[in-house]
């Protein structure tokens, strides 16, 4: 009998042993989650400063004095805007290197003191992470670094009369646009009309002198509403009452519509990645991959679509905003109004560049390829509401290279990226 009871309190002993370790390995396994998680966020916010900062030498060259104390202030005001785990970040935890010579600005994130939970059991209390990121503003001669990583379909000559505002060429409220009706025209914009060509004909995408004959600038300030698209859905709108409205109408595609696309990965010989980290990315890292673009769709590549929708990059989009808040547009002179980008207001990196699409060739059904015939400028004008009817406003700007595409050098030849 004793020998049984011996037994019976070994097993008693092993099981609380076992037991203990047991609930550590899960106060470990949560807690590290939560790690994991938590330095994420804290990555998110040392890119996002470090590309802020970066913009300073967008703005300055990095021989003005300017530039260091411009981008020690937007790094750090930008860090501050973020958290990590709830917990605002502080000026205490941030450290910003700025080194002009390479047009560089590092960021040390230190989130410390953050609670755990289970393991206070293991008298744990509180855990610390870091995360560090570096931002370049970069030398190229081409335009097409700085594309975004979603495509629009262009504005076509819709010829249904019987619409609500028949004749504008743009979707407005209470009207459905779809590319369907008999007499629908789409022509890519084929260049600029000059003063003293009253009978130019120059296509119906945006650019043209479709809508207004008598604007050489075509549709330069035309208000687009960014807003992802099903076939069949329903509830979209047309922008701001003053006509601007050019985006928005949800019944099959409509302009202002967009998709999301797999850019190409320069570190793998430029083939297209897949991947919504890697959209991501590309929203505030510029790519440095040529994109193919013409009317010629033997001669052009297919790029895949990537599933997702605008409030899936929504954070991103606000970064990028953010990089410039204060930045508005001037519907009078048709550019943007920049406080940090009064030297060259174009220098904005809320001014990027979409590829355009025919809306007539759309028969997309899930995952499918895209060829581009155009790329727009486009300023990233604002945000509205939030997921899933999370929205952005944009200004078409005009063509890169009048609608051929490809390169152009000039306003844009500086772009951001991270390097660390």
């Amino acid at each position: 009998m004793k020998r049984k009871r011996d037994i019976r309190g070994q097993a008693l002993a092993i099981v609380a042993i076992s037991m203990v370790a047991l609930f550590a390995a899960g106060a470990i396994a949560v807690d590290l989650g939560m790690a994991f998680a938590a330095r994420a966020e804290a990555q998110r916010a040392a890119d996002s400063a470090a590309l802020a900062g970066a913009s300073a030498f967008v703005d300055y060259e990095y021989t003005d004095p300017e530039a260091v104390d411009t981008a020690n202030a937007r790094a750090l005001t930008y860090a501050l805007q973020n958290d990590v785990m709830k917990d605002p970040i502080e000026s205490s935890q941030v450290t910003v290197w700025v080194l002009p010579d390479e047009q560089k600005v590092r960021v040390r994130i230190d989130a410390t003191g953050l609670p755990t939970w289970f393991a206070r059991a293991l008298n744990i209390f509180s855990m610390d992470v870091a995360a560090i990121a570096a931002a370049v503003a970069s030398e190229g001669g081409s335009a097409d670094k700085c594309v975004l990583p979603f495509a629009m379909p262009d504005l076509w000559d819709d010829f249904d009369d019987d619409l609500p505002f028949p004749g504008d060429n743009i979707p407005n409220s209470d009207e459905w646009w779809e590319f369907d009706d008999p007499g629908d025209r789409y022509e890519p914009y084929q260049g600029p009309c000059d003063a003293g060509w009253p009978d130019c004909q120059n296509g119906t995408g945006l650019g043209s002198n479709l809508r207004d004959s008598d604007d050489i600038t075509g549709d330069v300030g035309r208000r687009i509403w960014i807003k992802s698209a099903p076939q069949g859905q329903q509830g979209g709108g047309s922008g701001d009452s003053d006509g601007w409205g050019a985006g928005g109408a949800d019944v099959m595609i409509g302009p202002g519509n967009f998709l999301l696309w797999q850019m190409p990965d320069p570190e793998d010989g430029c083939t297209p990645k897949p991947g919504a980290q890697w959209v991501r990315q590309n929203i505030l890292d510029c790519n440095s991959c040529p994109i193919e673009v013409g009317t010629d769709y033997e001669a052009i590549p297919d790029y895949e679509t990537q599933p997702g929708n605008v409030a899936s990059i929504k954070d991103e989009l606000e970064q990028l905003i953010a990089m410039d808040p204060s930045a508005t547009w001037d519907p009078v002179n048709k550019k943007v109004l920049s406080p940090d980008y009064t030297a060259n207001w174009e220098d904005s990196p809320r001014v990027r560049i979409v590829p355009l699409w025919s809306p007539a060739d759309f028969s997309l059904q899930g995952q499918d390829q895209l060829k581009f015939n155009n790329l727009a400028k486009i300023f990233i004008e604002g945000g509205g509401t939030n997921p899933p009817d999370f929205a952005i406003y944009a200004r078409f700007m005009g063509m890169v290279d009048e609608g051929g595409g490809g390169a152009e050098t000039g306003s844009l030849i500086k772009y951001l990226r991270l390097v660390e």
